[in-house]
């Protein structure tokens, strides 16, 4: 996907960086350091990017059970019991705080 070649380009660019070895006080650019450079920098950028992707993929989630129960009326106890039941066995928080679901939960 387009997420990833951006961030392997992201990482390819940071590796050898002179510009983020500098900002660190690190005269040579080392592979190593551009690594955990790179780790620390992503995990901030992924959280803010991953937002926007989970808001979509639960759209789509959301649209496909729509499709589901309306293409006939008589699914849409059963995709529940079958949700409810995929669940409990997986023993998942039925209840979960909001704001973690927002941030987490695809569907």
């Amino acid at each position: 996907t387009c997420y990833s070649f951006v961030q392997l380009y992201a990482l390819g660019q940071s590796l050898t960086s002179k510009a983020i070895s500098s900002a660190f006080f690190i005269e040579e650019p080392k592979v190593y350091l551009g690594l955990v450079f790179f780790s620390v920098v992503w995990s901030i950028v992924d959280f803010v990017v991953k937002i926007p992707l989970t808001v979509h993929s639960r759209m789509k989630e959301y649209a496909a059970d729509r499709y589901s129960v309306d293409a006939d009326r008589s699914y849409g106890p059963l995709l529940c019991s079958g949700l409810t039941k995929m669940v409990k066995k997986s023993k998942s928080n039925l209840t979960p705080h909001p704001l973690y679901v927002f941030l987490n939960y695809s569907h």
